[in-house]
């Protein structure tokens, strides 16, 4: 259900919930060179009942000690020193001692503007909503521009029961960061109470599925606060290996969380889906894994209605097979090869038998031409019909079009 609300009706004077305790959990590591920059850009929020939480995570260049200073210089800033253990740790150790109704997160490269958290807070009180979600704005370089998902505001309600929305959450269509939000502490607690300490990048996708599916509403607010720098050579922006593992861990705990929901034997089915193509959109972007390709007839219109002889057991001949034999479209009546693998040994004939079959085509199943050329002139040799013997290169599918196929 949308429900519309009028924006003047949100912007009122905030001074009626300034006894609402707000929390800002910053984790901080060797982040010297930006820190300040952001603790100035906190410091000077126009909402006054702030609870400032920086979580030293054992750095090793100035941050700790810039940290000492801000937190020497103002009584809202609350810090904790600890050894470092990944910003998942610096988060839920911020959490434990956070005693605020709502929580904000800002990470320590970045910076906010002054009127962020007073204009979230009234908005999620105003709305009575379990979420604030906001624009941002993104700075590459010298260049600064504003991505706005949310052009007007409005309430999204009945989240318990709105499976379009939380399929464009699990896909990646919803942001997927934690700083564009203000939480209800308690529910974001829950969800960082289901993760271990040693989760580390790419927790921000498990919990904000975690929270969408515990809270009940969410006010988008057409604003943009939050100045998100990237920077190349950040841990974000490098692949490699851990990117699989992390992204195992991600689906690991949503499926989790999923069990928990109404809706898990719907949204179960979609994880999976997108499971399968974050991985493949991994091995195919990266060069974490060599691809392995899947390979398909060539003109696979032509070989419709047809009686098919697959002529070929090896690599192309397998995919031939169990992709055609998947399809209803094409008719396999013979596959043959002289010299068959084990594992389909009781499937694959010789090729001899191909003259006690009737058929309509003879598929060649391999990938080099000098080497079909052969076949067909073999064939040929057996009794085979000229006409009826076929050969393409075949198609590989390990690409963008099979990343973005919906029938994965």
């Amino acid at each position: 259900m949308l429900r519309r609300d009028e924006g003047k009706e949100i912007m009122k004077t905030v001074g009626k919930y300034e006894k609402n305790l707000v929390s800002i959990l910053v984790p901080v590591y060797n982040v010297g060179k930006y820190i300040r920059k952001c603790l100035d850009s906190i410091l000077v929020q126009t909402y006054p009942k702030l609870e400032i939480i920086l979580i030293d995570d054992g750095s090793t260049d100035e941050s700790g000690k810039i940290c000492d200073e801000y937190a020497s210089k103002d009584a809202r800033i609350m810090l904790i020193h600890k050894h470092n253990g990944g910003v998942t740790s610096a988060r839920k150790a911020g959490l434990k001692m956070a005693k605020g109704e709502y929580i904000g997160f800002v990470d320590p490269d970045d910076w906010i503007e002054p009127n962020m958290y007073k204009e979230m807070l009234k908005c999620m009180l105003e709305t009575k909503t379990d979420l604030v979600h906001t624009n941002r704005i993104k700075e590459i370089g010298k260049t600064n521009y504003t991505v706005k998902e949310h052009k007007e505001l409005y309430v999204l309600t009945d989240l318990d029961r709105n499976v379009d929305f939380l399929k464009s959450v699990l896909d990646g269509r919803f942001p997927l960061v934690l700083w564009l939000n203000l939480f209800k502490h308690e529910l974001i607690k829950e969800c960082y109470d289901c993760i271990p300490d040693y989760f580390g990048n790419g927790e921000d996708y498990a919990i904000i599925v975690g929270y969408m599916l515990k809270c009940r509403s969410i006010t988008f607010l057409p604003a943009s606060f939050y100045h998100y720098i990237k920077r190349t050579g950040s841990i974000q922006h490098n692949a490699d290996i851990n990117l699989m593992v992390t992204t195992a861990k991600q689906f690991e705990t949503i499926n989790l969380f999923i069990n928990g929901s109404k809706l898990k034997f719907v949204l179960k089915p979609y994880l999976n889906k997108c499971f399968i193509r974050r991985m493949l959109f991994i091995i195919n972007k990266t060069n974490i894994i060599k691809p392995i390709p899947i390979y398909i007839p060539d003109s696979l219109d032509y070989l419709k209605g047809k009686r098919i002889v697959i002529c070929g057991a090896g690599t192309i001949g397998k995919d031939y097979y169990i992709y055609l034999s998947r399809h209803h479209d094409y008719n396999i009546v013979m596959w043959v090869d002289d010299i068959p693998s084990n594992y389909y040994k009781e499937r694959v004939c010789p090729v001899a038998n191909i003259m006690n079959c009737d058929y309509d085509l003879i598929l060649i199943a391999v990938e080099k031409e000098d080497l079909a050329i052969q076949i067909r002139k073999s064939l040929i040799e057996q009794g085979a019909l000229p006409d009826k013997i076929y050969w393409k290169s075949p198609r590989s599918i390990i690409d963008d079009e099979i990343i973005n196929d919906d029938t994965i």
